[in-house]
Formats: structure tokens, C-alpha cells, sequence
């Protein structure tokens, strides 16, 4: 069971770690990430849904004037789950319809919607024109089969969208140059391959950064790295010695 908590109810809620607040009063809503304020135009109703992964994210192809084109929104097929509130209007969690509930309660194909992440790529920090090489960035993407988030429904865009997106903050690596201390290399980000249960490059290339002197590192040592947004640079905080 999946539910939406509400710190107030008037005024804001609580989804999966994000608060959410009225801009004004009966207003649009807002949510903060990072220190970062986000507004929804939604008018004076929000509506939420739970929705669990069935399928791999992927990168969907469009044709324009006889050309091959990516949607750079990474999106996925799920499944809406059971919770207990389905919208927020006027500052007030509305119950879910009784047959809406049912309905969500089985993972029939016509239960199943498609999920986008529009703000994928920027947390990446990679183009976001995307090319038929660069569809393997969906590899990296931190959601799998069977995974649970919160979307809303935008009605500007007519699809449902994540709100509140796991941070894609942390990196595993391995050195393409050498790493000295209070320096940078060039390095390529790997990720699970559940085939073969080892990390493998998927294509991804990455600056990593020691800021602080800790570390030195030969060309195919691996590591991990984290993204700080001070600095905007995946800054390492673990490598083989």
C-alpha cells in the first residue's frame, strides 16, 4: 500500500520526501528540491498517483520531416497502485474512487499508463539532443521493474510526471586517465548489467574531481563519485586504492 502524507491541511503535504506547499492561497502549487522551488501550474487542484514500474525506461522515436528523432523525456509503462488519496484539491486529500481503487489493484494492460521524467538528462548533465548512440543513457536511469514513484497528471503536457525524481547523485566509475590529488580525469560512468551481474560502460563519459587531495588513481582504477551542487562536478569520495 502506498499513501500520501499530509503535514497540513490547508497549506502543504509531504510526498516521498518532497514538501509541497500552496504558492498562495486556493493557488498552484510548489514543491522544493535542492533548494530549488518548483511550481506546478495546476491551478487550485494537484492531482497524484502511486505508480509502479512494468517495463524498462526508454527514450521514445518520433519522425520529423523525413528524419529519425528521440524524445529527450525519458519515460516508462507502469501501473497505477492503491492509494488511499488519488487528488488534492482546495488544500483538502480527496479519497479515491472505490472502482479506481479495484481497477489499480491488478497490473492488466489496460490498467497501465506511460510515466515521464522530463529532468532526466539535466541531472545527467549530458546534450539533450539525442542521437540512436545515445539511447543507452536509459541504462542509467534510477528506475527499475517493480519500483514505486509519484507522478502528477500535467495538464499542460497531458501526461502523467514524475514530481519528485530520485536523485541520480551517485555514480560508480572507472578512470580513462589518471587521477592526481586536487585534480580532474576523465572517466566512464558503468552501470549494473543484470545479464552478465557485473558493471559494465554503457557509454557514458564523466569528468570526476578531487577537490580536497585525497586521492591518486591509475588509468582503469574504479571508484564512486558524487555530484555536489556547489561545485556542479562529480566530485569522488571513493576509489581503489
Amino acid at each position: 500500500m502506498s499513501t500520501l502524507s499530509l503535514e497540513s491541511a490547508t497549506s502543504g503535504f509531504t510526498s516521498r520526501g518532497a514538501s509541497f506547499r500552496r504558492v498562495d492561497a486556493n493557488g498552484p502549487w510548489a514543491f522544493e528540491q535542492d533548494g530549488a522551488a518548483f511550481r506546478l501550474s495546476e491551478g487550485g487542484r494537484l492531482k497524484i498517483r502511486v505508480f509502479q514500474a512494468t517495463q524498462a525506461p526508454e527514450f521514445f522515436a518520433f519522425t520529423r520531416d523525413g528524419q529519425t528523432l528521440y524524445e529527450s523525456a525519458l519515460s516508462f509503462e507502469a501501473a497505477p497502485v492503491y492509494t488511499a488519496f488519488s487528488t488534492v484539491a482546495n488544500g483538502r486529500a480527496e479519497a479515491a474512487k472505490r472502482e479506481e481503487l479495484r481497477r489499480a489493484a491488478n497490473w492488466s494492460a489496460s490498467a497501465r499508463q506511460r510515466v515521464y521524467d522530463s529532468t532526466f538528462l539535466e541531472r545527467l548533465n549530458v546534450e539533450q539532443t539525442l542521437t540512436l548512440n545515445d539511447l543507452q543513457l536509459a541504462r542509467y536511469a534510477p528506475y527499475r521493474i517493480g519500483e514505486r514513484v509519484n507522478a502528477f497528471w500535467n495538464q499542460a503536457s497531458g501526461r502523467w510526471e514524475i514530481l519528485a525524481p530520485p536523485e541520480f547523485n551517485v555514480v560508480r566509475f572507472q578512470l580513462t586517465a589518471e587521477l592526481t590529488p586536487n585534480s580532474t580525469a576523465t572517466a566512464a560512468a558503468l552501470y549494473f548489467d543484470s545479464a552478465t551481474q557485473t558493471f559494465i560502460d554503457g557509454g557514458l563519459k564523466i569528468d570526476v574531481a578531487d577537490f580536497l587531495g585525497r586521492f591518486q588513481g591509475a588509468v582503469g582504477a574504479r571508484g564512486y563519485a558524487r555530484r555536489f551542487a556547489d561545485r556542479d562536478a562529480w566530485e569522488v569520495f571513493a576509489l581503489d586504492a
